[in-house]
């Protein structure tokens, strides 16, 4: 079907073991979602769509705003039903192709100039090419020499092509030797995306950034037969249908090479009790730290089990960020694909389908809502409550009854009476909530099995939990047709550029969690790495940087302590916690001159940075108040004046705050230890509140406060104990001094001892 403007409408039929044989592509100049690569005779070629045409519809949905992935998920959508609808333009007809640029350093279109992603494996012991480094201007890592008949030339790889990334890793700043090693230590297998020439320039003209995602590749394609797979499209094809066999949580150890898919449920505000980490050297999103006791453990996950799936979608070649995203968009339940480390290794060895087919499922039943309509002789069933168990369980079931008639099992447990959770409720009120039901009630109920793990998480049947229940589409296996773990290798540590030497610093970054998270992701990796800063977050509001290290918690110093007790302590920090962090090159500085990293130490450098020259810099003063039967003794008021904070007047004479040395017009700074810089005046009052008797502030005067803004010196409490470190070691220099000088000139003459004082 044509239509006025050029563009028409095709339906794409497939039969049940096709594939809609065809990729789709992004064309960055026809600015939209381009079909290319048609199977001659394949359903897409056959049903009139033409290699070059841009999708304008999919299923009567426009895609001309939507991006790539979503385009993707519209026609996966409909591959159970073997049949598509699109609304496409071709090349010529098209008002958006006469406005795309042409490259006059390739002879080709546009359609060309793009990546490509070559999977080598090894013959001979040999991946068939040579690597060097060229240019001044545009320096790279550069294909040479390629064999005829090779690994590397079988797979589309050519002489001169410009290397980008290394097993997914981007090497374009790496030193041509760390290249080297990275594909030496690839093994028998490498996936390179490279460029040419052309291609180099078309993404340079137009200040893009070159990724595997515009690259002709796995990750682009709809179908499953396709040149560059390392697999046959029949095998592949396996991945739609593949077979789910039923289990409870726990595993046999028979079923370990087999991928689990986990459904893992909680409480709204609580956590799921696991860190999602990226081993070192090694690609992919993996569960780590579990807690006992808690969801992610409670429902079937385990510590290193590699994520290939989150709610029905592939997370394989997403950023770390999008994958935290999809985990949040419930916030009470997550269906997990998961591989532990012997069905990741057979992925890797033998392919992914072999471990995806024939997957254990580790699913929470869903309670369901029976209703009950009561006859003359009740609603014929006992509730009971065993001894020691907080359980209300459905027993003696009387046939014909309405219990039987409306399905109830002996055995199952009561969860909520007419919508009313009543899990912790004593038997009596149960009883008595059914009784005044009237003639008919409704019972949510699941099995025993099920509400073991309810009750262990201490999880309401809440009508928001039971509704936001995962839709039966998310509790099966996604289509994995256009995925592989064969080639992948371990991700190489990216080399950055060193920062100038004019700036370097120690930074304390002061964290408090939003919606539950402080909005990063913890590393192992000869350190303890700070990545995946999510932007407008915890950690990126406290100013923490991408790859920093953290040296001390909460003033505590952790380089030497286990990635467990550093991931405890930040747990154990509740809602807030205090970082001291530097990035790569500020640590190599420090420790090439010897300078300790340390919050103390940091307070004595800014210290004696910031003497004047008639005296000492100003401190900051540590008040601790205990209140009486008047109170702590003094108003708090906010100001948002060119001194923007929290600020004590009307002090009550002899009171419990004039006792302690506060003063009318002192900034606060710290409360109990806690930085108040960020808070709103209405949580620094229910922090005061909330100490009790007790409270200890941290202030400073209007000259302190001033004297350190116009220095530019963050103020805290570590100064305090740094004046008390310069102390002692003014002193035993002068002690030295005095030492020295009683010494016999002779044998000790001016100049003898050097530098050492």
């Amino acid at each position: 079907m044509a239509y006025s403007d050029g563009s028409r409408e095709c339906v794409v039929s497939k039969k049940e073991d096709e594939e809609f044989e065809f990729f789709l592509r992004v064309d960055d100049d026809r600015e939209g979602q381009i079909i290319t690569s048609l199977t001659p005779g394949g359903p897409a070629e056959r049903c009139g769509l033409k290699d070059g045409d841009r999708v304008l519809e999919v299923n009567g949905v426009s895609v001309e705003k939507q991006s790539h992935n979503d385009v993707v998920e519209l026609i996966r959508e409909s591959m159970p039903h073997h049949e598509i609808k699109f609304r496409v333009v071709d090349k010529e007809n098209d008002p958006k192709a006469s406005k795309a640029k042409t490259n006059s350093t390739s002879s080709s279109n546009n359609v060309e100039l793009r990546p490509r992603i070559c999977k080598i494996s090894k013959k001979r012991n040999t991946f068939g090419f040579t690597l060097e480094a060229q240019g001044t201007a545009n320096p790279g890592h550069f294909i040479k020499d390629v064999a005829d008949g090779g690994p590397a030339v079988e797979s589309g790889l050519r002489s001169g092509d410009r290397i980008i990334e290394v097993g997914g890793a981007n090497v374009e700043k790496m030193k041509h030797e760390k290249v080297v090693s990275q594909i030496k230590k690839s093994g028998s297998k490498v996936t390179l995306l490279v460029v040419d020439d052309a291609t180099y320039k078309h993404f340079m003209a137009r200040k893009l950034k070159i990724k595997a995602k515009h690259a002709y590749s796995s990750s682009d394609v709809v179908s499953d037969s396709r040149s560059t797979s390392t697999s046959s499209s029949s095998s592949l094809k396996k991945a739609t249908t593949a077979s789910v066999s039923s289990s409870v949580s726990a595993v046999p150890s028979s079923d370990e090479e087999k991928a689990r898919l986990v459904h893992v449920c909680k409480e709204k505000n609580r956590g799921y009790g696991f860190f999602l980490r990226v081993k070192n050297n090694e690609q992919g999103e993996y569960i780590g730290d579990l807690e006992t006791g808690k969801s992610g453990e409670k429902c079937g996950l385990r510590n290193n089990d590699r994520v290939i799936a989150v709610n029905g979608e592939v997370i394989i070649d997403k950023e770390h960020e999008e994958v935290v995203g999809i985990i949040k968009s419930n916030p009470q339940h997550t269906i997990f694909l998961v591989l532990g480390p012997k069905a990741l290794t057979k992925a890797r060895s033998s392919g992914l389908l072999f471990a995806i087919d024939g997957a254990k499922e580790a699913f929470v039943e869903k309670p369901r809502v029976v209703k009950l309509d009561k006859s003359e002789n009740g609603y014929g069933f006992f509730l009971k409550m065993n001894k020691g168990s907080p359980m209300h369980s459905i027993a003696d079931i009387e046939e014909g009854s309405a219990a039987g008639i409306a399905g109830l099992k002996n055995g199952e447990v009561l969860a909520c009476i007419d919508g009313n959770d009543v899990m912790r409720a004593t038997h009596t009120d149960c009883v008595s909530k059914i009784k005044e039901a009237g003639s008919s009630v409704e019972l949510t109920i699941a099995s025993r099995e099920t509400m073991d793990i309810f009750y262990a998480l201490d999880i309401a049947m809440t009508s928001e939990f039971l509704d936001s229940w995962p839709d039966q589409s998310l509790l099966k296996i996604p289509n994995l047709s256009q995925y592989s773990l064969e080639s992948e290798a371990p991700a190489a540590d990216r080399e950055e550029e060193p920062a100038a030497d004019e700036h370097r610093s120690l930074r304390i970054c002061k964290l408090t969690q939003i919606d539950g998270g402080f909005g990063f992701f913890l590393r192992d990796e000869d350190g303890h790495l700070l990545g995946s800063i999510e932007t407008g977050g915890a950690a990126d509001k406290a100013g923490v940087k991408e790859n920093d290290e953290i040296i001390e918690i909460n003033g505590s110093n952790v380089e030497k302590e286990t990635h467990t007790e550093v991931v405890e302590r930040i747990r154990n920090s509740g809602a807030e916690v205090t970082f001291l962090v530097v990035n790569e090159d500020e640590k190599k500085y420090f420790k090439s001159r010897n300078i300790a990293i340390a919050s103390v130490a940091m307070a004595v450098t800014a210290i004696a940075a910031n003497d004047d020259d008639d005296g000492e810099a100003p401190l900051p003063r540590l008040c601790k108040l205990t209140k009486d039967n008047t109170g702590f003794g003094f108003h708090l008021n906010g100001d948002s004046g060119d001194r923007p904070g929290q600020y004590i007047n009307q002090i009550m004479n002899d009171g419990p705050a004039d006792r302690a040395g506060i003063k009318d017009g002192d900034r606060v700074i710290e409360v109990n230890g806690v930085n108040i810089k960020n808070k709103i005046h209405d949580d620094v009052v229910k922090l005061i509140v909330s100490s009790g008797s007790q409270v200890s502030f941290l202030v400073v005067d209007e000259e302190t406060d001033r004297y350190y803004i116009r220095k530019g010196v963050e103020i805290t409490a570590a100064m305090l104990a740094a004046a008390k470190v310069a102390d002692v070691v003014e002193g035993c220099v002068h002690n030295i001094k005095v030492l020295l000088n009683s010494l016999d000139p002779v044998l000790y003459p001016p100049g003898f001892w050097g530098a050492f004082i």
